[in-house]
């Protein structure tokens, strides 16, 4: 996918970019499908009756603007109930390391954010992506959240922590 922080989801198409897509999804066993992230959450998603899988990368804005959402109508459109699916939530920047200002915040519930110093507040990226899973029908047990902070673990680049030298994962 050419990745632009939307809440665009495509079916995958084999040896296809696709332009202003976060997040791509197949039942093809030959198509490979991957995305980069430096901050942002890669959320895997499975169904395995099917065999539908799909990435999706999840920033503020995707997540603001409904991609877990528009995943999940994609998938239900295949015939895949929420509840059938298997989720992880790869590492991303954690919250004590996520200070946004208001204009972020004001698109989240309170619950998946703390008030920080100022007009600032620190946002729990995984817990609003969790959060809108679960709404959208996912069973809880059926996710998995990595408690890796991009930020604060130098194995994994952090467009936060390095700026536009951070590398992609």
């Amino acid at each position: 996918p050419h990745q632009v922080h939307s809440s665009h989801v495509e079916i995958a198409r084999a040896g296809h970019v696709h332009p202003d897509t976060d997040g791509l999804f197949t039942q093809a066993a030959d198509i490979v499908l991957s995305l980069q992230v430096a901050d942002c959450a890669p959320v895997y998603i499975y169904h395995p009756p099917s065999g539908w899988h799909g990435l999706v990368h999840a920033g503020w804005r995707g997540a603001a603007n409904g991609i877990m959402a528009a995943g999940l109508n994609l998938l239900k459109e295949q015939g895949c109930p929420p509840a059938q699916l298997e989720i992880v939530i790869g590492n991303c920047i954690g919250q004590e390391c996520y200070e946004v200002g208001p204009e972020v915040v004001a698109n989240f519930p309170p619950a998946v954010w703390v008030p920080g110093q100022d007009d600032r507040a620190q946002l729990d990226l995984s817990a609003a992506l969790n959060g809108q899973l679960v709404e959208g029908g996912v069973s809880p047990q059926n996710i998995y959240i990595s408690p890796v902070c991009t930020v604060c673990d130098n194995r994994c680049h952090s467009y936060r922590r390095d700026g536009a030298k951070a590398g992609r994962m």
